[in-house]
């Protein structure tokens, strides 16, 4: 088993893990991430985007 350590929970180390995890042979790595929250990291930028995207829906729909 080959050992990754993230140091940083921010956005980039959130999407290093997400594009890490997504390819191929990775089942043979063991991610430990470090991070300053205390919760679960999320991708931010995603969420902003559909929030935004779902205001303008509202915006925009029939009522």
């Amino acid at each position: 088993m080959i050992k990754v350590t993230v140091v940083g929970n921010g956005m980039l180390g959130y999407k290093f893990c997400e594009k890490f995890i997504a390819k191929p042979g990775q089942e043979k790595h063991q991610i430990t991430v470090f991070g300053e929250e205390p919760r679960r990291a999320y991708d931010s930028v995603d969420l902003c985007k559909n929030l935004v995207q779902g205001q303008k829906n509202k915006r925009f729909s029939k009522q």
